[in-house]
Order: C-alpha cells, then structure tokens, then sequence
C-alpha cells in the first residue's frame, strides 16, 4: 500500500492538495470503496487527441505528436503510470469480442465510406492495436448541434471521454512498453481501469485545438475527388460529470472521467479545448 510520502516522492511537481485529494478515501467516490479482487472486465479510458479507428479485425488508435501533449498509460490513483515513447504497442490480456461495437452520435463518428476517405497511419507517433470491445461508451457527451467548426462532418455530440470495454482473459500488458499493470487499483468489484492520456497536463486555450485537430487531420487521407476534412471543437464548456448511478454499472466513478490538468488543480472536469477522440468506421451510424 503506497504511502502520502511514496505518493509526494514519485509525484515530482505535483502538488500536496492534489496528492491529498488522491489519498483522501472520502473524494474517491462511493465506488473506489470496494474490496481488491481480480477483476472479469478491463476498461479502456481514452483522454485527449486520438483516431479511433475501428476496422473488421481490430481497433487502432493513433494519435499523432502534440508538442504541449503528454502521452501516458497507467491507472487513476497516480499509481503505475508510465510514459509512452514513439512506438506501436500492442494490448495484451483482453478478450475481443469479435464484432463491431454499435456506435451512436454521442460522440463525433466519421464513416470513411460516407465521406470518402482512408487512415493513413504513416504518421502517427504512437498506435496501440486493442481487439474489437464488447462495448464503446462516451462519457460526458455534450449534445447540440452546433459543437464542431469546419467542413465535411456532422455530429450532434462530443464525448470528453471514451471508453472502451473488455473481458478479462489473462495478465494484462502493453506490448513493447515498460508499463507494468501490478499492484492494481481497489476499484468498482469486477472493474479494472487503464487510463490512456494524449493531452495537455494543463487548462489550454483554443488556440492549441485548432492547431491540434489540423495536425490529427493527417491520418484522413481523402480519396480523389473527395476534400481534405477539416474540423475542430467550438466550444469551450465544460459539462457536468456523469451522476454515478448512471454509470455504476459500467465499473466506473465520475473522477475517473476527467483529465489530466483537472486531477492536478482540483478542476470540474476536461474541457474540449484539451482535445477529444474521433471515431472512424465504416459502419453506418445509429441516431
């Protein structure tokens, strides 16, 4: 078990209320409450800029190099947390589900069929291959139609934060990476978190969204005569966390839905100014 001066010592620059806030078993949530215990499903949150791109055989996701992003892998206690360096990684110790997941307009989805367009991988900075999940959920989905500037994309929601689920099938691992999963998390009975970050460690201003999304653009690659997509979030709220019982059943507390920068000044959650993740499929999209 970790200690207030474990935690202060391997924090670096972060600071005492935020250390106290992490040990603080009161502002953990009623959920985090729960017994140890091995857990039967593994979900995967996704924080900041990323290409969710869901083919027949598996997920990629990629997202490219951000100069004020950081690029992390570990759990939402601070614990186990370990940077992630130019590479392609594989997750390993989860079961796929074989199937595409169903996806609804919660979040921003891109039909490379609909618009004509392909991923172009070739410059990503980092890619993990996850298997297809039994579940895609976005968290804290801003609904309106008017979330996104730019051209060639329509969507009535923007998810701050996706997650995806998965069973449990063995010791999980992130392939070429140093990053090891053990000691787990007390967590939800049955539930185990894995935090992925590609975002900024602070609050920023539009500016770097902008500037962001036109750098992810370079994975949508157009199929001739087709027009380059362009868009970006227009907005800069931040909603509401999801109420606990609304997503109990889903093995997750509202404090693990927020971003880096909130859990280090006791914020109200990730904006949408810290990027989000796009969806791309070929699958049609459910109202």
């Amino acid at each position: 078990m970790l200690t207030r001066r474990d935690i202060l010592r391997g924090m670096g620059g972060w600071s005492a209320a935020s250390a106290a806030r992490i040990l603080a078993p009161g502002l953990l949530g009623a959920g985090l409450a729960g017994c140890r215990c091995s857990s039967t499903k593994v979900n995967v949150m996704l924080h900041g800029l990323f290409v969710l791109n869901i083919t027949d055989a598996n997920i990629q996701l990629l997202t490219p190099k951000i100069e004020e992003h950081i690029y992390k892998i570990g759990f939402w206690d601070y614990r186990n947390i370990k940077d992630l360096c130019q590479n392609d990684y594989v997750l390993e110790g989860v079961t796929g589900h074989g199937t595409k997941a169903v996806l609804s307009e919660e979040n921003i989805v891109l039909s490379t069929e609909k618009l004509k367009f392909d991923v172009d991988r070739s410059k990503r900075f980092i890619e993990i291959i996850m298997p297809l999940p039994e579940k895609i959920s976005f968290l804290r989905s801003m609904k309106g139609a008017n979330l996104y500037r730019g051209k060639g994309i329509h969507a009535t929601g923007m998810a701050i934060c996706t997650m995806l689920t998965y069973s449990r099938s063995g010791k999980l691992r992130l392939r070429n990476s140093n990053w090891d999963p053990n000691p787990e998390p007390t967590g939800i009975k049955g539930f185990l978190n894995v935090h992925i970050w590609a975002e900024p460690q602070t609050r920023v201003s539009p500016l770097h969204t902008l500037q962001a999304y036109y750098t992810m653009m370079q994975f949508l690659k157009p199929r001739p005569p087709a027009e380059q997509l362009y868009f970006a979030p227009a907005t800069d709220d931040s909603p509401p966390l999801d109420h606990p019982e609304a997503i109990e059943h889903l093995g997750v507390v509202p404090e693990e839905e927020m971003g880096w920068s909130e859990w280090e000044t006791d914020g109200e959650g990730s904006r949408p100014t810290n990027c989000n993740t796009v969806v791309v499929t070929s699958q049609p999209v459910t109202s």
